[in-house]
């Protein structure tokens, strides 16, 4: 006797039926996106941002503000490197790193700290050795705590498709683009500021 499917069960198109529960989860992964300009985000808000505001705040006398900001740039990398996989979210650690060298050999080489420094309180010269050692360890400081705020990103990366929470996902697709305009208008700054600002000469006298 031929079998009978049950018609309850049967599906001529073999459809696979997902619960609520998968479809959820296959929505809350991130939303696609460029790995070259996550990148990129990475690298403008760890060394262009510590120049930007070692300047901003050194003008105000106030560090401690700076590495408040530094602190909030940092959480916005871990939300920038958040991916489907960990292996994205390496490639994204992996290409800023050499996007960070350039900025670092553009902006040595055009002087800009100097130059900002120079041109927000004029006649303000060379840093003294306090200033550079200051501003070294305010540098490693913000490195530590990047490096872990990227470890942690990429530690959840696996787990990040599993929250069954799409309020959630709707939170860090917004921050998402919140980082990227951050990125964007951050850089933006940066390399109108070294274009526009004057070339610092020396006073020899």
């Amino acid at each position: 006797m031929e079998n009978i499917p049950d018609e309850k069960n049967y599906n001529p198109y073999n459809e696979i039926n997902f619960s609520e529960s998968d479809k959820l989860k296959t929505k809350m992964k991130p939303i696609g996106r460029n790995v070259v300009f996550d990148a990129f985000q990475i690298a403008v808000l760890f060394f262009p941002v510590h120049i930007l505001f070692n300047a901003l705040f050194y003008m105000f006398d106030n560090y401690h503000i700076e590495l408040f900001a530094l602190l909030i740039c940092s959480v916005l990398s871990f939300f920038v490197i958040l991916s489907d996989s960990v292996k994205c979210a390496g490639l994204k650690w992996l290409l800023s790193l050499p996007i960070t060298l350039i900025w670092i050999m553009d902006l040595r080489i055009s002087q800009f700290n100097i130059r900002i420094l120079n041109w927000l309180m004029p006649d303000f010269g060379e840093p003294n050795m306090g200033d550079f050692g200051l501003a070294s360890i305010t540098l490693m400081i913000y490195a530590v705590i990047t490096v872990i705020a990227l470890s942690i990103g990429l530690a959840m990366c696996d787990f990040i498709a599993y929250i069954n929470s799409e309020t959630a996902y709707k939170i860090i697709a917004f921050i998402k683009k919140v980082c990227a305009i951050v990125s964007v208008v951050l850089a933006a700054v940066v390399l109108l500021l070294s274009i526009g600002m004057p070339s610092y000469v020396p006073d020899r006298g």
